[in-house]
């Protein structure tokens, strides 16, 4: 079924506003009055492009995890050495976060305030986008191009920590790009903080 482009417009607008809400005043601190008004619209006519505030949530954290996937699928369907595959996966992935800060803000701390079967399937769809890197990272091990005495679970987790919260602190307008920041990320991730010798 095609969603006439009116509607897709609004849905994409309320998506948007929502998560820029969510990330600064918090989900619980978020009332649909508030969004109507930013949408120009009713409050009894936000329903019709949502069910309930939950399920505006909800939609946020799976479309910002598909973008995500899509976005891993198109590096990896590029191929390359494991090294050079997981550089180019943890580069797409800072310029996805940064490029929707609002969304990837708001997915990871208000998880926590979705319904548990709900909080359940986000948290399975984020897996699997982690467990692709993973993949990459146990592939890169058994090249040997990367360390081998910490498992792979663990320095994914750790390429992931150093990335997202990255989110809460960037400035469009600071001192690195998008692009440089990930670069930045990538060295200290690949080489390590601490001077050798």
């Amino acid at each position: 079924m095609t969603v006439p482009q009116e509607q897709a417009t609004i849905a994409d607008r309320l998506l948007a506003n929502a998560a820029e809400l969510f990330r600064t005043k918090g989900y619980a601190g978020t009332s649909t009055r508030e969004l109507s008004a930013l949408l120009g619209l009713q409050n009894a006519s936000l329903y019709h492009h949502m069910g309930s505030k939950e399920d505006l949530l909800y939609q946020l954290c799976m479309s910002t995890l598909d973008d995500v996937s899509a976005a891993f699928n198109a590096v990896m369907a590029e191929g390359g050495e494991p090294l050079d595959l997981l550089h180019r996966l943890a580069a797409r992935y800072i310029d996805e976060a940064l490029l929707n800060r609002d969304k990837h803000a708001t997915m990871l701390v208000e998880i926590r305030s979705l319904s548990e079967q709900r909080r359940a399937e986000v948290v399975n769809r984020r897996d699997l986008n982690v467990g692709k890197v993973e993949q990459v990272v146990a592939a890169a091990q058994s090249a040997g191009a990367i360390r081998n005495d910490v498992a792979p679970k663990h320095l994914t987790l750790a390429l992931f920590n150093l990335l997202n919260w990255t989110i809460f602190w960037f400035s469009p307008d600071g001192e690195f790009s998008t692009g440089e920041l990930g670069e930045l990320l990538w060295s200290i991730f690949a080489t390590g903080a601490v001077r050798r010798g």
